[in-house]
């Protein structure tokens, strides 16, 4: 428990709840209520109405900015469903068209006997490299369709870990319990002795 002066310690007397009537807030990533600490109930009584309102305003801010995303996400969502299934189809259809190609070079440079019996032949090998030009821009669009597989993948794996749910929006609403849980302190600012830097200072926010 920080020290507080004498001033303090009364303000937060006058307030303190019993544990057993402490507020929670709700942490998203855990999906589990966590009870308000001693320490965090003083800072929320030393808190102003000013400051307190300031406080549920951005938690207003956050709440409608959360709402839109869930908006925003849906349709991302959908999106990145789509291009991980036309990725996956580009990457089969080349596949085919790659193993088509190998199959065939092979027969040109060599025999079942031999895979290289002709591969030392130079006109063989410069006719190669004409025919082999479209095969090496199928490679390379291979590649940009499995970078974009991955891409797809982190930002689902991104979405599904850190995007706007109902668990989200349920931690955003407990805070605003939290904050509205004690009345605080009257006025537009604090005391000098109770200043949101000194009660800062003292509790290690």
């Amino acid at each position: 428990m920080p020290n507080f002066s004498p001033e303090e310690k009364d303000l937060i007397d006058k307030q303190k709840k019993p544990t057993e009537q402490m507020p929670y807030y709700y942490l998203a990533r855990r999906k589990t209520l966590i009870q308000i600490s001693e320490d965090f109930e003083a800072y929320l009584i030393l808190q102003t109405a000013a400051a307190k309102a300031k406080i549920q305003t951005w938690l207003k801010k956050t709440s409608d900015a959360n709402l839109a995303r869930a908006d925003r996400d849906e349709i991302l969502k959908r999106y990145l469903d789509l291009r991980k299934v036309d990725s996956q189809k580009v990457i089969e259809s080349i596949d085919k068209k790659l193993d088509s190609f190998d199959e065939f070079k092979t027969s040109l440079l060599g025999t079942p006997e031999d895979a290289n019996r002709y591969a030392s032949v130079t006109e063989l090998n410069e006719f190669t490299e004409v025919v082999q030009r479209p095969v090496d821009e199928l490679t390379l669009l291979r590649e940009t369709a499995y970078m974009e597989q991955n891409i797809t993948a982190l930002a689902d794996k991104y979405l599904t870990e850190y995007g706007v749910s109902k668990d989200t929006q349920r931690e955003i609403n407990s805070w605003k319990t939290v904050f509205a849980s004690y009345q605080g302190q009257p006025g537009g600012a604090q005391s000098k002795s109770n200043t949101l830097s000194n009660i800062r200072n003292k509790i290690g926010f």
